[in-house]
């Protein structure tokens, strides 16, 4: 069995990768995004749902030590896409890419918190 700090490693590492794969959707633009080709949307749903998965391996106390960190959030728009809409607005989901994931981004995998 792993400890908690081993637990938030392996964790923070998978966090760490899925942001670069949001920011490989984001490099290849919002035309391609929103275009017919549905592959960014639904790995961008995919990628959100699996996102606050891997921030569920994380006990109260590291989450107490990031107050920053909209854990409640995260875990509203994954049962909202795992469960709730098939279709989720595009741009929503493109404005969660650009705004929301490098804002979490520095307040969870920063050195310095």
């Amino acid at each position: 069995m792993s400890t908690p700090a081993e637990r938030a490693t392996r964790a923070l590492a998978d966090v760490a990768r899925m942001l670069d794969v949001a920011d490989r959707i984001v490099a290849r633009g919002y035309d391609e995004f929103v275009g017919d080709d549905e592959i960014a949307y639904l790995a961008t749903k995919a990628l959100l749902i699996d996102l606050q998965t891997a921030c569920g391996a994380f006990d109260e106390e590291f989450r107490a030590a990031r107050p920053r960190v909209p854990w409640r959030e995260l875990k509203r728009i994954r049962d909202r896409l795992a469960h709730h809409d098939v279709s989720i607005d595009k741009d929503l989901l493109w404005n969660v890419l650009v705004r929301e994931l490098p804002v979490l981004r520095a307040d969870l995998l920063a050195p310095d918190r």
